[in-house]
């Protein structure tokens, strides 16, 4: 592999991990500056584009290396489609959301018992929204939780992932109370028991 074919891999590689990187902290971005769609359609756009060009660039490089070296020729298809691949389908698996929750079970556990107990107040950002303390925000790709109440019922969500389709979470229900469509303005596609109270959900915005 000449040094000009390493040169056009990385490249390929560092493009890639760049569209992860957007939609990896576009919800914080977007939180922060309080427009959550308009910033998260320029952000989904940003990675179509992107991807995009990189399907036809990778495409004119196959066509112009393969009878060269084959193998290398196709080392940026697999990257760009790995890429792909883990945009659309890697975060929503029920195995990915399990995994967390059973990772973070304690800490998630310590944010309803905090709010209970009317510790959470202190850290009240929004009307339904609270930052989660420092050493708990791993729990949450926003870094924060949102709560929905009413006089019979607690809920909370926490965010897995926010993907440029959709985005899975976590849900708190205080009681045998279902998850509805509307809940936290959301739409769910997905809502799978995890252990009591608990469930995994897979949900984009109420249209």
């Amino acid at each position: 592999m000449n040094k000009k074919n390493i040169v056009r891999i990385s490249g390929t590689l560092i493009i890639c991990i760049i569209t992860i990187i957007i939609d990896w902290i576009k919800w914080d971005i977007s939180e922060q500056f309080l427009m959550n769609r308009l910033f998260n359609l320029l952000a989904n756009g940003l990675i179509v584009i992107i991807i995009a060009y990189m399907l036809i660039w990778t495409t004119i490089y196959i066509y112009k290396e393969y009878k060269k070296n084959i193998l290398v020729s196709l080392i940026p298809a697999v990257i760009l489609l790995f890429t792909i691949l883990l945009h659309i389908f890697f975060p929503y698996t029920n195995s990915y959301v399990k995994a967390n929750y059973l990772i973070s079970k304690r800490s998630l556990a310590k944010i309803v018992e905090m709010f209970e107990q009317g510790e959470m107040q202190y850290y009240q950002i929004g009307e339904d929204k609270y930052i989660l303390p420092k050493g708990l925000r791993f729990i949450s790709h926003t870094g924060k939780v949102y709560v929905q109440t009413d006089s019979l019922t607690n809920k909370f969500l926490f965010y897995v992932k926010c993907g440029t389709r959709r985005s899975s979470g976590i849900i708190y229900v205080s009681n045998e109370s279902e998850i509805k469509e509307g809940d936290f303005g959301r739409q769910y596609t997905h809502i799978k028991l995890l252990d009591e109270h608990w469930y995994a959900v897979t949900m984009q915005w109420l249209e």
